[in-house]
């Protein structure tokens, strides 16, 4: 209800002639405000430019009300003069005085973001040095680790062969022992077969001194039969081993021999 009041008061006086020779705005009050001397000297829709330089000082009458236009009176007069009378102009002035400062600030701040950013750079290089580097380690580690897996997989393989070759040697020799068992068994029944058909025909003959001797023959026939049954097989596993180990064949064939 102020405004209106302003303005009816206003609209109701009468107007002033308007004195040549007076200043268009009257003085700005500056004493409590220490900003308004700083203007931007771009408009505000125009974004102003990051520089170090001082802010040149405007003179006071650069900021004005808006102009009347010719032959104005009334409603419009009253708004005028409310306008020139009020702190509008100087509230504006400090507006854009702060926001040409809030520009000043961000170009210093994005300034010395610029700096920190240039610095940054080498450590970054260096860390792409080192990321190169650790790409080749592992590139070899690589290769190293493909190749220990092949030597890996090949010794492997080989273990599986002298696997094979070690369980058909062991049935090998089951059988040889199976085969001496009933070598030996066929032995004693012939030796049996002998004793039991001499003491038949020994007829008053000392047979106790027979039978020892028979039973001396017939340990050392065992003994013997036990020697051979060891050396062949000894002989079949020099054989296998010469197999599996070409470089040690003379030395097996002269052990067999």
């Amino acid at each position: 209800m102020e405004i209106v009041d302003i303005l009816a008061k206003y609209s109701r006086s009468a107007k002033p002639a308007p004195d040549p020779s007076a200043p268009l705005l009257p003085p700005i009050d500056q004493s409590n405000n220490h900003m308004l001397p700083l203007l931007p000297s771009t408009p505000r829709h125009v974004k102003s430019k990051p520089s170090k330089a001082k802010v040149a000082v405007v003179p006071h009458y650069f900021t004005r009300s808006p102009r009347p236009p010719p032959g104005y009176g009334g409603m419009e007069a009253s708004m005028y003069d409310a306008h020139a009378a009020s702190k509008i102009p100087q509230y504006e002035a400090t507006i854009r005085t702060m926001e040409q400062e809030v520009h000043q600030v961000m170009a210093e701040h994005n300034l010395v973001n610029t700096m920190k950013g240039k610095h940054i750079v080498f450590p970054h290089n260096g860390f792409e040095h080192r990321v190169v580097g650790y790409a080749a380690a592992n590139a070899a580690l690589t290769d190293s680790t493909t190749k220990l897996t092949a030597e890996l997989n090949e010794a492997l393989a080989k273990v599986a062969d002298l696997m094979a070759t070690n369980q058909a040697l062991v049935h090998t020799m089951k059988r040889q022992d199976d085969r001496q068992k009933e070598h030996e068994s066929q032995v004693r029944g012939k030796l049996r077969n002998s004793i039991v058909t001499l003491e038949d025909k020994a007829g008053g003959v000392d047979i106790n001194a027979d039978r020892r001797t028979i039973e001396h023959l017939t340990r050392e026939v065992q003994e013997l039969m036990a020697y051979r049954v060891a050396h062949d097989k000894v002989r079949l596993l020099f054989t296998s081993v010469c197999v599996l180990v070409p470089p040690l064949v003379p030395l097996c064939t002269g052990i067999t021999e």
